[in-house]
């Protein structure tokens, strides 16, 4: 009980679960107060652009549309990872109604970020169309 396995130049209680992606984790050694701070300014950041993509849809300018599209997708990306590293702090310590919502905020802002991707056609590619590229290649 309470065994610690030494890794190389690391230690940790073997009666704790190994932790899956931890090294790589982004915002590992963040604060959690830095972590709120950079979820309310990526927040902001969407309210912001939100409208510039909605102006660039009624322009009907597909160049605009990808561009801020893109940038959106990268805060998006970005509030993802704040909302899972804060997720897993508030796991660590026992704060429930937290890691529910930091939770359903990253799987909301997940569900945003692939809308974002649908416009582009990001996921539209035909089976027909990789074979032809594939073989084309070769």
């Amino acid at each position: 009980d309470g065994d610690v396995i030494v890794s190389g130049s690391t230690t940790r209680d073997a009666s704790k679960p190994t932790p899956w992606a931890a090294s790589s984790q982004p915002y590992q050694n963040v604060t959690v107060d830095c972590l709120n701070k950079a979820h309310d300014h990526l927040t902001n950041g969407i309210k912001k652009m939100t409208p510039l993509l909605a102006k660039a849809k009624r322009d009907e300018s597909s160049m605009e549309i990808e561009a801020v599209s893109m940038q959106l997708y990268g805060i998006h990306h970005k509030m993802i990872n704040v909302c899972l590293r804060l997720a897993e702090h508030h796991l660590q310590n026992y704060f429930s109604s937290n890691l529910i919502h930091s939770l359903r905020t990253a799987a909301r802002t997940l569900s945003d970020a692939a809308s974002l991707l649908r416009p582009l056609r990001a996921f539209d590619f035909h089976p027909s169309q990789t074979e032809a590229e594939s073989s084309s290649s070769s």
